[in-house]
């Protein structure tokens, strides 16, 4: 059978592989070689690949995990709050506010953090309460700061450590700003209990997307930080319980549940942050002198030390 001259052309082509053509269609479908996460080289090396700036890491000791090292960090920044020496990051005010809420003496208004760390702090902030916690990749992070993931990794080991900082800041201080409000209120159960619940109603108000993202992103938390988030809560919890439970055993309070009746004080002044928005009818000192009789009434005061 004679064939055709382009059924033979096409047979030739077809048997007898065109190297070069073979090299074109290789190079044209292969996927960029991406690193490893184990990848041997160097942070500097492996970064540029990436095509990131990468920010010299501080050396790890040998034989010590860097995980382990991030735990020892942020275990000595807790003593120092618990110690209240004025030295640890979590001592320090969250911000600047102009609501009539009292800050410790002797601390300045603003936290003690560089501008680079400052930008990161609050871009992951914005992005947790837009996006929530799993919904947020560090790269969410370094775009809303202007910097690059190696940045935010130079300051946080990972971004749970990020969302630690974020809860234990805003923590902290509601248990000074409390412990203030207390503490410059007359020596009686209704008045520290009014001046608890107002102080806490503004404090919430004044920062909403901190108030949010603290008090919704607990379950985000791994276990050792969240057990420390409940103690941090739980000491907030007692300067209420404090003031309620010396008002009904001295006969001030009529509730017969004082532990519960405290816990839904403070849960009433918290979820303020849910709701309030500034340019209402209300102003937050306004909303915060209801709640503080709100409060009293809650946990039955005489009618006459219920401010109206």
């Amino acid at each position: 059978m004679t064939l055709s001259a382009p059924v033979m052309w096409l047979l030739l082509r077809l048997e007898v592989p065109d190297p070069a053509r073979e090299r074109v269609q290789v190079a044209r479908f292969r996927a960029p070689a991406i690193p490893s996460r184990h990848d041997s080289e160097r942070p500097a090396r492996l970064a540029q690949r990436l095509c990131i700036s990468a920010s010299p890491q501080p050396a790890t000791p040998a034989g010590v995990p860097r995980r382990l090292l991030r735990s020892r960090l942020l275990e000595n920044r807790r003593r120092a709050a618990a110690a209240g020496n004025g030295d640890g990051r979590l001592n320090q005010p969250y911000h600047q506010h102009q609501m009539g809420i009292s800050v410790p003496s002797g601390q300045s208004s603003s936290p003690r953090y560089s501008v680079g760390q400052e930008s990161i702090f609050q871009a992951a902030l914005t992005c947790f309460y837009r996006h929530g916690y799993h919904g947020t990749s560090v790269r969410d992070i370094a775009k809303a700061s202007g910097t690059t993931a190696a940045a935010m990794y130079h300051y946080y080991g990972s971004k749970q450590d990020l969302l630690v900082d974020v809860i234990e800041r805003f923590m902290q201080q509601s248990i000074e700003v409390t412990s203030t409000a207390i503490a410059q209120a007359k020596d009686d159960p209704a008045a520290q209990l009014f001046a608890a619940a107002r102080s806490h109603v503004l404090w919430n108000a004044s920062d909403v997307v901190s108030s949010f993202v603290v008090n919704s992103e607990i379950r985000s938390l791994e276990p050792d930080n969240r057990r420390y988030n409940i103690a941090q809560r739980d000491k907030l919890q007692r300067l209420f319980d404090a003031a309620v439970e010396r008002g009904a055993t001295e006969g001030a309070f009529a509730t017969p549940w004082p532990r519960e009746a405290s816990r839904a004080v403070v849960t009433m002044c918290t979820a303020v942050a849910t709701w309030y928005r500034s340019g209402g009818k209300l102003s937050p000192e306004q909303i915060a002198d209801h709640y503080g009789a709100m409060a009293l009434s809650l946990v039955g005061a005489r009618p006459e030390v219920i401010p109206t």
